[in-house]
C-alpha cells in the first residue's frame, strides 16, 4: 500500500530525477521553525533554506486569501510576495530550461496557489506544465504501475484526520 512505501533516499532520489532530466522538482517542507526546500533536476539537487516558518506562514495565509476571496481585491502582490519566498532566485533561475515543475507541497503548503505564482511578471502555471505530487517517492511508485498498466493513473489523496474531519 502507498502508506507503507518507504521516503526515497539521496540514490533513490537522484534516480528518480535523473530520468526526467528537464524536470525541475521543488518538495519543501515547513517545520516548527525553519522552512526548507528540496530543489532536484536531472541528477543534482541542493537543499535550500527558505527561512522562519513564523515569517512565511503569513505570506502563505495571504496568498491563499487572495486567490481564495476575490472580494480582497488586486491578488497579485500576495501572490508575488510568496513567489519570492517561496521560488528563490536559485531556483527561478533553473526554471528557464525545465520543461515541467513537480509541486511536492508539504501539509501547510498544499493550499498555496503555487501554479498563480507569477516569475517574471507569467505566471507558473501558464509558463509551465505544473503537476503536484503529494511526495516524489509516491509519484515514483504510481509512475512504474503506469508505465505496466494500460497508461491511466488512480490516485486518492489522503490527509491526516483532524478534529472536524476523522477516517470512518
Amino acid at each position: 500500500s502507498a502508506a507503507s512505501e518507504a521516503p526515497l533516499d539521496a540514490g533513490g532520489l537522484r534516480d528518480v530525477t535523473a530520468r526526467e532530466s528537464s524536470v525541475l522538482f521543488l518538495s519543501y517542507w515547513l517545520g516548527k521553525r525553519s522552512a526548507f526546500l528540496v530543489v532536484s533536476v536531472g541528477d543534482a539537487g541542493e537543499v535550500i533554506a527558505l527561512g522562519s516558518t513564523s515569517e512565511l506562514l503569513p505570506k502563505l495565509a495571504r496568498a491563499r486569501a487572495a486567490v481564495a476571496d476575490g472580494a480582497l481585491g488586486d491578488p497579485w502582490p500576495a501572490l508575488d510576495d510568496a513567489a519570492q519566498a517561496f521560488v528563490p532566485p536559485a531556483v527561478q533561475a533553473r526554471l528557464r530550461d525545465a520543461t515541467r515543475i513537480v509541486f511536492c507541497p508539504d501539509d501547510h503548503l498544499g493550499a498555496l496557489p503555487f501554479e498563480a505564482l507569477r516569475i517574471g511578471g507569467v505566471p507558473l502555471g501558464v509558463g509551465k506544465a505544473v503537476e503536484r505530487a503529494p511526495s516524489l517517492s509516491l509519484r515514483a511508485r504510481l509512475a512504474t504501475r503506469t508505465a505496466r498498466g494500460d497508461g491511466l493513473a488512480n490516485f486518492v489523496s489522503i490527509e491526516a484526520p483532524d478534529d472536524e474531519r476523522r477516517l470512518a
